[in-house]
C-alpha cells in the first residue's frame, strides 16, 4: 500500500476546513469509473454516485469531523461546494499526478 500525503483546503469563506488526499489510485479511480460506466441513462444519479464516492475516496475530514463526509459536503453553501469540487477535480482526474511526474523529470 502506498503512503498518501494529504493537504489542508480551506474554503474562500474560512467557513469549511477539509484535509484531502494528494491523489487516488489506479483502483480507486476504476471503482469510480465503474459508477459511470453501469448506467449512462441514470446519468444524473450516477454522476452524484460518482462524486459521492469521490469525495469519501479524496476528502480525510470536513471542519474536523471525519464521518459522513459527502454528506457534510453536499450540505453546504452552493458556492462552497463549488469551490470544492473545483479544488477536487484535477484530483479525481488524475491532473495531479501528471503535475507532479512532470515536475520530478
Amino acid at each position: 500500500m502506498i503512503a498518501r500525503s494529504e493537504h489542508p483546503f480551506e474554503t474562500s469563506s474560512g467557513k469549511t476546513k477539509l484535509v484531502v488526499r494528494d491523489f487516488i489510485t489506479g483502483a480507486e479511480n476504476w471503482a469510480i469509473r465503474n459508477i459511470y460506466d453501469r448506467g449512462l441513462k441514470e446519468e444524473k444519479d450516477v454522476a452524484l454516485e460518482a462524486e459521492r464516492k469521490g469525495f469519501e475516496i479524496v476528502v480525510v475530514s470536513v471542519n474536523g469531523e471525519t464521518t459522513n463526509i459527502a454528506d457534510q459536503i453536499l450540505a453546504l453553501p452552493l458556492s462552497e461546494y463549488q469551490e470544492i469540487v473545483k479544488h477536487l477535480t484535477p484530483i479525481f482526474s488524475g491532473e495531479t499526478d501528471k503535475k507532479k511526474s512532470e515536475t520530478s523529470s
